[in-house]
């Protein structure tokens, strides 16, 4: 049975602020937070993220917070060297006094999303359609469903790519291989995927 863990950020590394206040050059980016096919995804602009919180003097993290991670050179050799599917898009990110950070910066576009939960061996509630009382389905992720709560996670036995998007619970799940190369990355920690995990995005 293979080991599975979810890829989280974390602070406690120099340089990985707990709240990053920054503005993008653009509204919003050409893609929206979730793809299902980044392959498809057409960019045309150049993005720029603008620090704005003077107290962050250092920006040294190899993935950021938030649905929409932000990745370093440094996260993307290590998914190259491991063949991880995914999509990189440049953004420079400049600190509040103007100068620019040391690290190269990248948007992360997972090219693989599985669905992980063996639905015959957790214990879960899946999230109701209003409409006609059935399971309320994921409309980016065909056939998954959207979860209420997960109380006790089973993952399948499955072949997986190294890091991957798990839509069951929106995180970037990484297996063992992955986490042993990935453990020397900034602001990057590793929250086993198993029995223990619970999942309840609704409060």
């Amino acid at each position: 049975m293979k080991n599975f863990y979810i890829a989280q950020y974390t602070n406690k590394h120099p340089g990985c602020p707990i709240y990053m206040a920054a503005e993008l050059n653009h509204r919003v980016t050409e893609w929206p937070s979730f793809v299902y096919d980044p392959a498809a995804i057409t960019v045309t602009k150049d993005y720029v993220l603008q620090v704005t919180d003077p107290e962050i003097v250092e920006v040294n993290f190899d993935m950021s917070n938030g649905d929409q991670k932000i990745v370093s050179q440094e996260f993307l050799d290590v998914c190259t060297g491991l063949d991880v599917p995914h999509r990189s898009v440049p953004v420079k990110i400049i600190l509040a006094d103007g100068s620019p950070t040391r690290k190269s910066y990248f948007f992360f576009l997972p090219g693989a999303s599985l669905a992980l939960l063996d639905r015959d061996q957790s214990d879960f509630e899946d999230e109701q359609d209003l409409e006609n009382g059935g399971v309320l389905y994921n409309t980016v992720y065909p056939g998954v469903p959207i979860y209420a709560r997960i109380d006790k996670y089973v993952a399948k036995d499955i072949g997986t790519p190294p890091l991957f998007f798990n839509p069951d619970i929106f995180e970037l799940v990484c297996t063992e291989e992955f986490k042993a190369v990935g453990e020397k990355l900034l602001g990057v920690q590793y929250l086993p995927l198993n029995e223990t995990y619970r999942y309840a995005p609704f409060g």
